[in-house]
């Protein structure tokens, strides 16, 4: 978890473990109960592993497996002989691999040789989750990946934001690029909110949380930022909203 920095001092960015607990609540009403993770041991993988077991485990489910790899690794073959081993001794509903490009192409692939079916829209299987690292639209034409979950911001309040961005710069913006904008967004509006303006530590942590071009967000006391994340499905020729991003903080996902 991120560790606070300072009085006053937030983690703006959508951090792995937001996008780890969103999509696995979301699998939790769906009764997926056993969870697999096959992850590069990165620090980045790390942490998404540690919010994985967190969030499974506060939602009643059960980690069944958790498989590590070299993050140089080119030769999945024996990884994936331990995830066929473990998947065929006792089984798991949902698989996350925080992994993305050639290399999340390479393990999708593999999977079916190893006896490890994926689910697809309306089919049984293995339910394969990720992060944001999937939002990728050359994705979509992977029909290994058709069916799977991730969560991230909401994309109808991006894509206009992306929109706008691209006629002013003549480029798309990257994920930073939405976090910065809605910090000086909200930075300007608490400068224009009473004479000399409001930057106090209870203005900030206001429970209700703001609204942006990320879509809604909540600055907490110790630092971190709660979310209010879609979960999204690839799908042939598009990435589909799920289960839609709140739209208010309510005790769901406080």
């Amino acid at each position: 978890r991120a560790r606070r920095l300072g009085p006053g001092v937030f983690v703006l960015g959508v951090a792995p473990q937001a996008q780890v607990e969103r999509v696995v609540s979301y699998d939790d009403r769906q009764q997926l109960k056993r969870f697999a993770i096959l992850y590069p041991s990165s620090a980045y993988c790390n942490a998404v592993r540690q919010a994985y077991q967190d969030a499974v485990t506060q939602s009643g489910g059960q980690v069944a497996m958790m498989q590590a790899y070299d993050p140089a690794a080119t030769d999945f073959i024996s990884i994936l002989q331990s995830l066929q081993s473990g998947y065929k001794s006792g089984g798991f509903d949902a698989l996350m691999i925080p992994e993305g490009g050639q290399k999340l192409r390479a393990l999708i692939g593999m999977l079916p040789g190893f006896d490890i079916p994926s689910a697809t829209a309306g089919a049984g299987g293995v339910r394969l989750l990720g992060t944001a690292l999937w939002n990728d639209p050359s994705l979509t034409g992977d029909p290994n990946l058709s069916g799977a979950w991730f969560a991230n911001t909401p994309p109808d309040r991006w894509a206009n934001f992306a929109q706008r961005y691209q006629s002013v710069y003549g480029a798309p913006p990257d994920s930073r690029a939405g976090v910065i904008y809605d910090a000086v967004t909200l930075a300007v509006a608490l400068a224009k909110a009473k004479p000399g303006g409001d930057f106090s530590l209870s203005r900030l942590t206001d429970p209700s949380g703001f609204s942006g071009v990320t879509g809604l967000f909540r600055l907490n006391p110790d630092g971190t930022t709660t979310r209010g994340l879609s979960v999204l499905e690839i799908a042939p020729g598009g990435i589909n909203v799920r289960d839609p991003a709140p739209t208010t903080f309510q005790a769901s996902i406080n």
